[in-house]
């Protein structure tokens, strides 16, 4: 009986320890991984990637991303170190290759202006309608610093998430959406 006993505790205290053991923690305290959570949440929906201080249309890198055969027309407005392109695309361009096309994109923006740092490029038609007013506006005088809040709401919706941290911290993230 005590031999059961004792083997019945055994088991009670192995299944309590394996049971605490349940929650992956890497080593960290509870407050310290809440912290780390919360940070990768800010990343992940850090809305700094596009708080944008100057704003200018750029008709030179524009007609260097139109200049791609994939590409009817193009708009590009520069800020800080963000260019936010707005493409048509030709009829029957195949979605597989919106990586290779994102990559030239962001080349031919840097060629134009190689402070910028993320490219961020839509062809999404309402998205590409008001890049278009924007680049309107900017291109008859308007000062940028009235077209700023609307903007960065603009591009803060239509690119939800920042640049992501990858291994090479310095490497400059490109983002490309399509109207579909």
């Amino acid at each position: 009986m005590r031999r059961r006993y004792a083997k019945a505790m055994l088991a009670a205290t192995v299944a309590m320890a394996a049971s605490a053991c349940t929650e992956h923690s890497g080593g960290v305290s509870p407050e310290t991984w809440t912290l780390r959570r919360n940070a990768d949440m800010r990343r992940v929906y850090d809305s700094e990637s596009h708080a944008n201080t100057r704003l200018f249309h750029s008709p030179e890198a524009a007609r260097k991303v139109a200049e791609e055969r994939e590409v009817r027309m193009a708009n590009v407005v520069v800020t800080d170190r963000n260019a936010y392109v707005a493409v048509v695309l030709e009829r029957g361009f195949p979605h597989a290759d919106f990586g290779r096309l994102s990559e030239r994109i962001a080349e031919d923006v840097r060629t134009v202006h190689p402070h910028v740092r993320n490219v961020y490029a839509s062809a999404d038609r309402a998205f590409v309608r008001r890049i278009n007013a924007y680049s309107r506006e900017l291109s008859l005088g308007v000062p940028p610093e009235s077209l700023l809040p609307s903007f960065n709401d603009l591009v803060t919706r239509a690119f939800p998430v920042g640049p992501l941290e990858t291994p090479l911290a310095d490497r400059p993230e490109i983002r490309f959406r399509t109207g579909e």
